[in-house]
């Protein structure tokens, strides 16, 4: 994984992370999952493909509410 899309992914990630603690905190009753990936081929053409998500969810009494982020960066390279 290059840098740039190394770097991407930890600010992604604080940013989420920062994000949710606080929710975290002051509500137990919050659930969530999560995903990751890397797909990275190479031959005539050299491909990278990041993503990464968090989604939580929070059932109430009268209300439901929920967060859902998704980061996806893809490159390509053609090779001569």
């Amino acid at each position: 994984m290059n840098n740039g899309l190394r770097s991407a992914a930890v600010i992604t990630f604080l940013c989420i992370a920062a994000l949710a603690t606080p929710m975290w905190a002051t509500a137990q009753d919050w659930t969530g999952q999560g995903e990751a990936g890397l797909v990275k081929t190479s031959g005539n053409t050299d491909s990278e493909n990041f993503n990464i998500g968090l989604a939580f969810i929070k059932d109430g009494e009268v209300w439901s509410h929920g967060i859902n982020t998704k980061y996806f960066k893809s490159s390509t390279r053609i090779m001569h």
